[in-house]
């Protein structure tokens, strides 16, 4: 677990600083006054936000590319109806052979 945290926190910093050398606060309908403690502030916040997102968006890639080889072992899992007839079927072949 500590590794996988330590990797995670890892990613993050890295999108963080992505995400704050592509910054342009005049490109935002609001703008951040980088000149003041408060601006500066808001800034980093916003970075946080959007490298957060990131973040997520590569978390949810991983588990949909996890996930797409277990998606064939569906067509095994039948019904409730299916596995009743199935547990019947076997119930009878056992007591027949009593």
């Amino acid at each position: 677990m500590p590794t996988t945290m330590r990797n995670e926190v890892g990613k993050l910093d890295r999108t963080y600083l992505a995400v704050q050398q592509s910054a342009d606060p005049s490109c935002e309908p609001r703008t951040w006054d980088i000149n003041t403690l408060e601006g500066l502030a808001a800034l980093a916040r916003e970075i946080d936000k959007q490298a957060a997102m990131f973040g997520y968006m590569g978390d949810f890639r991983m588990f949909a590319v996890a996930a797409l080889p277990g998606l064939p072992l569906l067509l095994f899992v039948g019904s409730d109806a299916d596995r009743a007839k199935s547990l019947k079927k076997t119930a009878v072949h056992f007591e027949q052979r009593r």
